[in-house]
């Protein structure tokens, strides 16, 4: 059967959206797609490895800039122009977007479907937090965005990275079955307001083991564990408390410490840096707190 289709600028069969990640399904057939992605600035993607599948894909920059490393560490930068091909890969390959990037994307896979389904997913968990507490949703956003860099500065794996990421923006999401009375009382909450409270990291590790980021469920539930033990909800210690789980909970603390919130007013930033340089081998591993404040220092005022 012939077909023929001719589509104009702006035409697309299917779209699908979040925050920092557009993507138009332009046309399908003989089980090849071919979509336009769009990645907002200093976000990172991958292209995953699968032994059980000899699929193609390819990706033409047709906008903005990306970082590759190689197995060696090397940096590459793609520009507009520069193209990616791959197939049959036995580890996952990692980018960062260092601009607004705009990606010509073909696939032999149903790609638009999987990519749809995580996005449909995370918008879902997304939007049941922003419904509960427009606070959580902007803290979580905030906390995402350092988690990344404070990764990239302890030199982390990109795959390391990349759950990291989720973990930043996913760690709060379990505050959903909090009860409003609790989460926005202006007062010091009673002792049994506090184990209610401290159910939430264990929730959103249960509520993310129900997708696709199974992975990232145990990074969550850490992020009120404190190396000394006296953290929630296992009270774990030293080398049991993740990596991970330590740098989103010291951007966690900065944050809730840095904002206005329901029981007191921000605290300075001085003050701040003062808090975390005293939970500095204590509650937390002293090297990613001292890596974490050389980012404070860098950041413009």
């Amino acid at each position: 059967m012939e077909c023929l289709n001719i589509h104009q600028a702006g035409e697309y069969s299917k779209k699908i959206a979040k925050m920092s990640t557009e993507v138009l399904l332009l046309a399908e057939g003989d089980g090849v797609q071919v979509m336009m992605q769009t990645i907002a600035s200093q976000k990172r993607f991958s292209l995953s490895s699968d032994g059980k599948w000899s699929g193609f894909e390819f990706l033409y920059i047709l906008d903005g800039i990306l970082s590759f490393y190689d197995s060696s560490g090397k940096k590459i930068s793609l520009k507009r122009g520069d193209y990616i091909s791959a197939q049959k890969m036995k580890e996952s390959a990692h980018f960062r977007t260092e601009m607004k990037t705009q990606l010509l994307y073909i696939s032999s896979k149903p790609s638009f479907g999987l990519i749809s389904k995580e996005i449909h997913e995370l918008m879902a968990i997304a939007m049941a937090v922003e419904k509960k507490d427009f606070y959580t949703k902007k803290h979580c956003e905030m906390v995402q965005n350092i988690c990344m860099r404070l990764g990239e500065a302890l030199s982390l794996s990109p795959d390391r990275i990349e759950l990291l990421i989720y973990a930043g923006y996913l760690h709060d999401i379990g505050k959903v079955c909090v009860p409003d009375e609790i989460l926005g009382k202006p007062g010091k909450l009673t002792p049994q307001e506090m184990e209610v409270m401290k159910k939430h990291p264990t929730v959103s590790r249960e509520m993310i083991e129900k997708t696709f980021m199974k992975e990232v469920g145990p990074i969550v539930e850490q992020h009120h564990e404190r190396i000394d033990g006296s953290g929630y909800p296992k009270g774990l210690k030293n080398d049991e408390v993740s990596v991970e789980g330590q740098i989103v909970g010291i951007v966690d603390a900065y944050h809730a410490m840095s904002s206005n919130r329901s029981y007191r007013s921000a605290l300075t930033k001085e003050k701040v840096v003062e808090e975390l340089k005293y939970m500095a081998g204590t509650k937390f591993d002293r090297q990613i707190v001292n890596t974490f404040l050389n980012i404070l220092k860098a950041q413009k005022p």
